[in-house]
């Protein structure tokens, strides 16, 4: 559907944006703020997904919209959108930021320790230790292909929610008879 992948082209170049401003003015995603960023992705997800099916609905099927393919919409304007954001992310962390996940591990680490009189030093440690091992094995080609079927899988569950609210089925008069479809 090429509906699909032009609204998935503007979810994701939407999200690009996103990611530029906060590489832009060097916001990372540390502590707390980590959620607060997330939550602002998802919401921008959900409203995404829900004007592409409103959307798509209204101008290809003529109001008519089945679960199935509320389901079908949503899910792919996802996979297109991650596509696409994930892609930015891949430049940025080989070649516009090599060691972005470096500084965003000094980052994360600096602010566990901060952490010290709420959190016991055996546990800031060991986060310490899990922080470190991940960033000797990360791969940015792996978290390329993961974070598309992880943000998928989530844009599925999404489009389960939104589709079952936007499924609508209109009557039509045809020959003076009343037709339901």
């Amino acid at each position: 559907m090429k509906s699909t992948m032009t609204y998935g082209a503007i979810l994701g170049i939407v999200i690009v944006m996103y990611s530029l401003l906060l590489f832009t003015f060097n916001i990372m995603p540390i502590g707390f703020m980590q959620i607060a960023l997330a939550i602002i992705v998802i919401i921008t997800y959900c409203i995404g997904i829900y004007l592409s099916i409103k959307k798509i609905r209204n101008s290809v099927f003529k109001g008519d919209l089945t679960y199935r393919l509320g389901l079908m919409i949503g899910t792919l304007v996802t996979l297109f959108a991650a596509i696409i954001s994930e892609f930015y992310t891949y430049v940025q962390n080989t070649l516009l930021e090599p060691d972005y996940m470096t500084r965003f591990a000094v980052a994360q680490v600096a602010w566990l320790k901060s952490l010290h009189e709420r959190i016991p030093d055996i546990r800031i440690e060991n986060l310490i230790h899990d922080i470190n091992e991940a960033i000797k094995s990360y791969d940015s080609l792996s978290a390329f292909f993961q974070s598309i079927s992880s943000i998928t899988i989530f844009g599925f569950a999404f489009s389960l929610i939104i589709s079952a609210f936007l499924k609508k089925k209109t009557s039509h008069f045809e020959d003076g008879q009343f037709t339901q479809t």
